[in-house]
């Protein structure tokens, strides 16, 4: 019965075609189709100049190593303390796997290792690697069903070194500033690539540990201007 149905439907839409092909044109054929379906890419003449000015901007940004970084996620479980936490950049992979004298080079984010019973630090390696932990001002206790804000600023740096990076931790859900925390100590480099990166890791204890993470988002952008430490 389907395959006769279909037989049908391929019979109708052959004879729609054949009729379709007959029909006179309704519109009158111009020259030029084909090269109209070439794409054109064009600045309009206002945007030039406004273009030409931020465009050395967003480059030197990067060059200087200026972002912003924040993102939201929720540890919906936690089978024991001997777990890995890590929020934040790095030009390495899979910073939460990673014991932290192997800290990969140039990284910086929320930290949490197998040894630190849940509490919260901050952790930065330069371009060395040289691993660093700056504990938070308020501490901190990683917690099951907590949506969290992790925020980082860095103002770009003029002398091409590493500066300070403003990070905010925020309960999201009662809308409250947990801590604030300046860090400088072995930042990254200013001229390296990083690239987001949000993981939980059992550090290979299987025995019951299963462990369960959600990212609501990740933003991550150039920060273009200079704003004061602590200001979004």
């Amino acid at each position: 019965m389907t395959i006769a149905f279909i037989a049908v439907l391929l019979v109708l839409s052959a004879a729609e075609a054949l009729i379709l092909w007959h029909m006179p044109e309704t519109v009158t054929p111009k020259p030029g189709a084909l090269a109209s379906l070439q794409p054109h890419v064009s600045i309009p003449a206002k945007a030039q100049r406004a273009l030409m000015q931020v465009t050395p901007i967003t480059i030197a940004s990067w060059a200087l190593g200026g972002f912003y970084f924040s993102a939201r996620f929720m540890v919906n479980a936690i089978p024991n303390t001997s777990i890995r936490l890590f929020v934040g950049l790095s030009a390495g992979a899979a910073v939460c796997k990673t014991a932290f004298a192997s800290t990969p080079a140039n990284t910086v984010g929320l930290w949490c290792d197998s040894t630190d019973a849940g509490n919260l630090t901050i952790l930065t390696a330069d371009a060395t690697p040289t691993p660093h932990t700056t504990t938070l001002q308020t501490a901190q206790t990683l917690t099951a069903g907590t949506l969290y804000e992790f925020v980082m600023i860095a103002n770009p740096s003029p002398s091409g070194t590493p500066g300070t990076i403003v990070t905010n931790l925020i309960n999201v859900g009662t809308d409250a500033l947990l801590t604030s925390q300046n860090v400088s100590v072995n930042a990254p480099a200013s001229t390296a690539f990083m690239a987001p990166q949000i993981g939980l890791s059992n550090r290979g204890n299987t025995a019951g540990g299963d462990c369960s993470l959600d990212v609501i988002s990740v933003y991550l952008r150039p920060n273009l201007r200079l704003t004061p430490l602590g200001t979004p």
